[in-house]
């Protein structure tokens, strides 16, 4: 089934955080979405602890590197740009995910045609 959701994260210097995140991210209970991460010029280390994550926890996934810090709105909106399914979620560099939660607002997105 082709994927018909992206889920963006957009990162700035999240290494404290990062990794957590992505471990909520493999936890869901529904797996079939574009993972796109945009690093908007971090200068940590975040960037090399996501390419290290998906070695030790394979996954597709796609992660854009901006030469220069541009902001979140600007990150954003470059992911809303970028993204070829129709549908799209953000999530936050330091957000944890409960496991159903894609799922459930994959399914009410989709299933609700006042959001269409």
């Amino acid at each position: 089934m082709m994927n018909r959701l992206t889920l963006a994260i957009c990162m700035y210097n999240a290494e404290r955080y990062i990794e957590e995140t992505l471990r909520s991210v493999m936890a869901q209970t529904m797996q079939n979405f574009h993972l796109l991460i945009v690093n908007d010029c971090s200068t940590d280390s975040s960037a090399g602890i996501v390419e290290q994550f998906f070695v030790k926890y394979p996954r597709q996934y796609e992660i854009v590197h901006f030469e220069q810090n541009k902001g979140i709105s600007y990150a954003r909106h470059y992911a809303e740009r970028h993204a070829s399914t129709p549908y799209m979620m953000f999530l936050d560099a330091d957000d944890i995910l409960k496991p159903k939660a894609i799922e459930t607002m994959y399914q009410k997105i989709t299933s609700d045609t006042d959001l269409m």
